[in-house]
């Protein structure tokens, strides 16, 4: 039970943490005069680090261990917060963005440690812990965020230091060792002979789906990056009401995934559910679009 509680909480933070600094993120970079562009760049900059350092993440942990990079990554991910809170510039939110794209690169670390601890036949029972995770995150990360920053910017940065840091001790005193040193040589042959993770963008099945996933996450995140300087120009709204409203959009999509959407896969396809997806989030994109009545503002 502490092993998957301290796995969670160590999935759990960064997601929530990300979270907490989305509602405000836009409004906090104004006070430094960002331009939207500048807001989007700082957004980007955190899933692009967490995109880029992923495989040197997953290398370091084949040759060293699963629970020192969790527990790194922690410490990281505290030391960001800290900063982001008390971040004097502009330059100074962009490093603090930056290394918590960094430390959240270990995301596939807890995926590789519950794929050692975990039969073939309790993996996705494993997996689904991961998953239960990131949904927990984004729901309560923008509602924490948006209800803490009406005490200022530098409170949700340290609420999130704070998590980060009892996510640590968690995972020092509950989370042991799920690669062996004996079993290291193995774990980084196996990396090395599974080549290049482009190469899967290229099969032809499972090839379509990536490149589906990446634009469907492209479509959400363009959203999401937007969304408060659009509910700020639009409706007037500050980060509380942004971070509700993000959980709110949180909260549905734990729900949709939790097992309405496996039902009716089984129903009608998988095939005509990704075709469905993809149109209501069309209308739903075409539907914010429709609200920029330029007088309004």
């Amino acid at each position: 039970m502490g092993l998957r509680l301290a796995l969670f909480l160590t999935v759990f933070i960064h997601l929530v943490g990300f979270g907490i600094i989305v509602p405000l993120l836009p409004y906090y970079a104004q006070t430094y005069g960002a331009t939207g562009v500048q807001v989007g760049l700082l957004l980007a900059s955190f899933s692009a680090m967490q995109f880029l350092c992923a495989p040197a993440w997953g290398r370091l942990s084949d040759r060293v261990g699963r629970r020192p990079m969790l527990v790194g990554s922690l410490i990281l991910t505290a030391g960001s917060y800290v900063m982001f809170a008390f971040a004097g510039s502009l330059a100074m939110l962009f490093v603090s963005r930056i290394l918590a794209g960094i430390a959240g690169a270990t995301i596939s670390t807890a995926q590789a440690y519950v794929a050692d601890t975990t039969t073939p036949e309790k993996r996705t029972q494993g997996m689904g812990l991961i998953y239960a995770a990131f949904g927990a995150g984004f729901i309560f990360g923008p509602a924490i965020g948006g209800i803490l920053s009406h005490y200022g910017y530098a409170v949700p940065g340290l609420a999130a230091a704070g998590l980060a840091l009892a996510a640590c001790v968690a995972a020092i005193v509950f989370l042991p060792e799920s690669l062996p040193r004996e079993s290291r040589a193995d774990a980084v042959a196996r990396r090395a002979s599974a080549g290049s993770r482009w190469a899967m963008f290229g099969r032809p099945v499972v090839g379509t789906g990536l490149w589906l996933l990446f634009l469907s996450t492209v479509c959400f995140a363009a959203m999401e990056g937007t969304f408060a300087l659009f509910g700020q120009w639009r409706f007037g709204l500050g980060p509380r009401q942004v971070g509700l409203l993000l959980a709110y959009v949180g909260t549905l999509a734990v729900i949709l995934q939790g097992g309405i959407v496996a039902r009716l896969a089984r129903r009608f396809g998988e095939g005509a559910m990704v075709r469905a997806g993809f149109l209501v989030m069309a209308i739903g994109l075409v539907g914010m679009a429709l609200n920029l009545d330029p007088v309004a503002r």
